[in-house]
């Protein structure tokens, strides 16, 4: 960085699931105040701060799913966090540990982070990672990795306590947040922020600008970005977290096809009648499981486009993360829906014929056996 900034953020997504299902109900107080305890028990974590939105309090307890849905495969985010809740935790690793956790670690990141996770609309904790004494080369997107392989090393490896960290990828956002002093600059926008885009070979940089006063204190101003940054992030973790729930669910979708491709290779009497047993049942649920999938791709695609109309209004000030989301986006992977039912339907047919040959097979059989006793009854 060449630009003098007096913030450099990391961006990624971040929760605090529960290990395993001990209730029907969670008290989401004491779930909180279970994150507090935990992070405090910590002997790198310094002053842990978690401020509820009101709905902690409205809602008090909540139902826990009978499978604990997982967030890296696009499952969902639980117990997630009310909408403007807030955990903020400080966090020191001396250089030798940040080297141990991430290898390609950047030596100018310091030791002390602040982290601060924040709910969005749609349920996201973001989590926003702070380097506190970054050298004029840091990238915050280094200290993202860091913190994260120290929590899943903390609290998941070490396999101890209720909760357990999750992350949904990718985690660290891919570029590097710069906040700058732009009121030292000659600008005519009249923007609270101003924002450039700088290309960069590994993660690009976003330098965004912020008029600042000696009355201004550097934490008034960077709550000010987290704030105006979080449906933006909420919305790209939304795109994200239906990549993978699209990916997981396909593939359960293809192994029921590989089940069905077995049942269909299969020669000979033995293998005609098996398949009659089998394959009814197997192309029922191929085809319900490719049902819900196209209907679920139909119902997110629409949810996720009224997110981003109300996300890009022309009335909100100028975003930050655009390009980014618009990327994710296009980058949205297709699947073979439309081969698929035309397996689907030559499954069914050679369903249909193997039973057409068998009742031709045991029509000409009993035939045989009617004419035979005919035939012994006009003997005698």
């Amino acid at each position: 960085m060449s630009r003098k900034f007096f913030a450099a953020v990391g961006v990624g997504c971040f929760n605090f699931g529960i290990r395993a299902r001990t209730s029907d109900t969670l008290d989401f107080k004491a779930y909180l105040d279970q994150i507090k305890t935990t992070l405090e028990a910590l002997p790198a974590i310094g002053e842990v701060s978690i401020e509820p939105s009101p709905d902690v309090v409205e809602n008090g307890d909540v139902e826990v799913p009978k499978q604990l849905p997982r967030l890296d495969q696009g499952e969902g985010c639980f117990p997630g966090l009310p909408y403007q809740t807030r955990i903020e935790f400080s966090l020191f690793i001396p250089v030798r540990m940040q080297r141990e956790l991430n290898p390609f670690a950047e030596t100018g990141l310091g030791e002390h982070f602040k982290v601060q996770m924040v709910a969005g609309w749609y349920g996201f904790p973001i989590a926003f990672v702070e380097p506190q004494e970054p050298t004029d080369e840091a990238e915050p997107s280094a200290a993202v990795a860091i913190v994260r392989n120290f929590l899943q090393q903390q609290l998941n490896e070490k396999n101890t306590g209720s909760l357990a960290f999750q992350y949904l990828g990718p985690s660290p956002f891919h570029a590097d947040v710069y906040i700058f002093d732009r009121s030292t600059r000659e600008t005519n926008s009249d923007d609270v922020f101003t924002v450039e885009y700088v290309p960069r070979r590994a993660y690009d940089t976003i330098l965004i600008g912020m008029n600042l006063s000696d009355s201004r204190r550097r934490e008034a101003a960077i709550a000010s970005f987290i704030d105006a940054a979080l449906d933006e992030l909420n919305l790209f973790y939304d795109i994200v977290q239906d990549h993978a729930a699209r990916l997981t669910k396909w593939h359960s979708i293809s192994h029921s096809i590989n089940d069905l491709s077995v049942l269909l290779k299969g020669h000979g009497m033995r293998a005609a009648i098996a398949r009659l047993r089998r394959l009814s049942k197997a192309i029922n649920d191929v085809t319900i499981s490719l049902a819900e999938f196209q209907a679920d791709v139909i119902e997110k695609t629409d949810s996720i486009r009224e997110h981003y109309t109300n996300v890009y209004r022309p009335d909100r000030r100028r975003p930050f993360f655009k390009p980014f989301v618009d990327r994710e986006m296009q980058e949205r992977q297709t699947y073979p829906v439309r081969e698929l039912s035309e397996l689907i339907r030559f499954a069914e047919a050679r369903r249909t014929l193997t039973l057409q040959i068998l009742v031709n097979i045991i029509v000409g059989i009993l035939g045989g056996i009617a004419g035979a006793v005919t035939t012994l009854l006009l003997q005698k």
